[in-house]
C-alpha cells in the first residue's frame, strides 16, 4: 500500500493508484471500511478498471450500505468479469444482510484491553465454561522473526479471568516455536487445549493437557491428523466423547469440511473413523472453527459457503447425538455477524457471554478479542450466606436492627432482610451488579456498618458464598 500511496501523491485522481488502494484495505484488518474512499474516486476517473465495480460493492457492504452495494454488484454482475462467482455470493449476502439489520441482537461488546489486546492480530479466542481460561492466537512479537506481511509468526497465548479482571496474557512457552502455533479449541473444564501447528509443511493439529499449574507437552491427534491434508480446527464435546475437526480431505464436499469422530469404548484414547457431518452444514466453500454449546447439543461454526452477512460468517446447527442428525443451519444476528469476516465463537456456560475477534473503532490494533453480552438471556442470582460478627466469644454473630441491600446506581432498595433465627444467618439472593449494603446494629456497642457489594457474574457459578460481616465497636 505505501507505494501506491508514493505514486498517488503524484496524480491523487489516478484511477489505477486508488483501485490498488482501496483493495490492499479490504485485504487488511485495519479500517477496512476506508477502502470506500479510494474506489469512489476511481469510480470517477476516465478509464476504470473492468473488476472496479465488484471491489466497490464489497466496501459498500463493509460500511454496511446494502443497497449501495446491491447496484454495484448488479451493475458488475451485467458487464460480467474473473470475480463473477464471488460477486454472485455478496449479491445473496447483501440480500440477506438489508432483512437481519433490521433485526439486530440485543448485545454489547467489550473490548478485553491491552492486557489481552494488541497492535497486532489478536484472533481465535476460546474460553472455559466458567470463563476462568482463555486462549487466542496473536501475531505480536514471538520467538518468530517478522515476515513479509509485517506480522510476526502467530503464538498461543494465556489469559484467566476472575470475574472482574483479565490477567495479562503471557505466551504459552512449553510449546511455542518460531513457526506459526494458533488456538483451535478448549475443552468446557479448561482442562485440554486443541492447537495448530506448521512445523511440518501440511500443518497439524496438537492436545495438550493441564498438569496442574500449566498447560503441559503437546500430542498429536493421530485419530485426525492426516499428512495428506490440511486439518486447520479441532474442538471436543463437553462430555469428551466426540470431537469435531475441519479438514480439505478429498472426499468432502467442497473446501475445508466439518468432520467428526466419536470415542470408542474400549480405550481412553481410541476413536472411530472420521465422518463427514451431514445435513447441509458443509458446503462447496469452507466450513472452520467448530465450538460446541455448553450442553454439547449445537455445534458453532464459520463459513463462506452458506448466505449471510458477508465473507465469513457464525452459523450453528443442533445436534441430536443418538441419532447423529443435524439442523438446518442458521446464521447468528447482526451485529454478532457483519459484512466483516467472523471466523470463531466460543460461550461460556450462562450463554450470556460469548468471545470473538472483531476490527472496530475502538480496537487497540488490528483484530482485537471481544467479550460479547447478550442482553436477552438472564443469569441466574448469586446466593449468599451473610452473618454479622460481632467480636464477642460468647455471641459470635447478631441479629441486625435493620440490614438493606440498595442498588448503588438507581438508589432503590433491593431487599431488607431478616436472619434465620437458628444461627443468625441471612440468606440473599441477588443478580450481577453494584449495591450497598447497608447494616444498623440492634446493639448501641456497635457502629452503623456501610459498604460497597459487588456481585459479579462469576459469583452465581459458586454455589452459595459465605459471607462475614465484621462490626466496629463504640468508642
Amino acid at each position: 500500500m505505501d507505494e501506491y500511496n508514493k505514486c498517488r501523491k503524484l496524480d491523487r485522481a489516478n484511477g489505477k493508484y486508488n483501485l490498488k488502494i482501496g483493495i490492499c484495505y479490504l485485504e487488511t484488518n485495519i479500517d477496512k471500511p476506508k477502502a470506500l474512499e479510494y474506489l469512489l474516486i476511481s469510480k470517477k476517473s476516465d478509464k476504470q478498471d473492468k473488476e472496479l465495480d465488484y471491489y466497490l460493492g464489497v466496501a459498500y457492504a463493509i460500511n454496511h450500505q446494502m443497497d449501495d452495494a446491491i447496484k454495484a454488484l448488479e451493475s458488475y454482475l451485467e458487464s460480467g468479469g474473473k470475480n463473477t462467482e464471488l460477486a454472485e455470493k455478496r449479491l445473496k449476502d447483501c440480500q440477506y444482510a438489508l432483512k437481519a439489520m433490521q433485526n439486530p441482537a440485543r448485545v454489547q461488546f467489550e473490548n478485553l484491553g491491552e492486557d489481552i489486546n494488541s497492535e497486532f492480530a489478536d484472533y481465535y479466542p476460546f474460553v472455559s465454561g466458567d470463563e476462568r481460561t482463555l486462549s487466542f492466537t496473536t501475531r505480536r512479537k514471538g520467538k518468530g522473526k517478522m515476515e513479509y506481511d509485517g506480522y510476526y509468526p502467530s503464538d498461543v497465548y494465556l489469559s484467566t479471568f476472575d470475574g472482574k479482571k483479565f490477567s495479562k496474557a503471557e505466551i504459552m512457552k512449553s510449546n511455542m516455536t518460531p513457526y506459526n502455533e494458533q488456538s483451535t479449541g478448549l475443552s468446557q473444564d479448561g482442562q485440554t487445549m486443541f492447537f495448530y501447528s506448521d512445523t511440518n509443511p501440511k500443518g497439524e493439529l496438537f492436545i495438550v493437557k493441564n498438569e496442574g499449574y500449566k498447560f503441559g507437552r503437546k500430542e498429536k491427534i493421530v485419530n485426525i491428523d492426516d499428512e495428506k491434508f490440511l486439518e486447520s480446527a479441532v474442538c471436543i464435546s463437553p462430555d469428551g466423547q466426540t470431537m469435531i475437526y475441519s479438514s480439505n480431505r478429498s472426499d468432502g464436499m467442497g473446501q475445508l469440511d466439518l468432520w467428526m469422530v466419536r470415542r470408542l469404548p474400549f480405550g481412553d484414547n481410541l476413536w472411530a473413523e472420521p465422518q463427514l457431518i451431514g445435513g447441509n452444514v458443509n458446503t462447496a466453500g469452507s466450513e472452520d472453527f467448530p465450538s460446541f454449546s455448553p450442553d454439547g447439543t449445537r455445534i458453532y461454526f464459520s463459513s463462506n459457503g452458506h448466505v449471510g452477512m458477508g465473507g465469513w460468517d457464525l452459523y450453528c446447527t443442533d445436534w441430536d447425538p443418538e441419532n447423529n442428525t443435524f439442523s438446518d443451519v442458521e446464521a447468528l444476528p447482526y451485529p454478532v455477524n457483519t459484512a466483516d469476516d467472523e471466523r470463531s465463537i466460543s460461550f461460556a456456560d450462562d450463554h450470556k457471554h460469548a468471545y470473538i475477534s472483531a476490527s472496530k473503532p475502538d480496537g487497540i490494533g488490528d483484530l482485537d478479542i471481544y467479550r460479547i453480552t447478550y442482553d436477552d438471556v438472564e443469569v441466574t442470582p448469586a446466593l449468599f450466606a451473610i452473618k454479622i460478627a460481632t467480636g464477642n466469644p460468647d455471641s459470635p454473630f447478631m441479629e441486625a436492627e435493620k440490614f438493606t441491600i440498595t442498588d448503588a446506581t438507581t438508589k432503590e432498595i433491593i431487599g431488607e432482610y431478616a436472619p434465620n433465627p437458628n444461627n443468625m444467618t441471612y440468606t440473599v439472593i441477588i443478580h450481577p451488579g453494584d449495591y450497598t449494603i447497608e447494616i444498623i446494629p440492634s446493639s448501641e456497642d456497635y457502629q452503623l456498618y456501610s459498604a460497597p457489594f459487588k456481585v459479579h457474574e462469576f459469583m452465581n457459578q459458586m454455589g452459595k458464598v459465605d459471607k462475614i460481616i465484621n462490626l466496629k465497636k463504640n468508642n
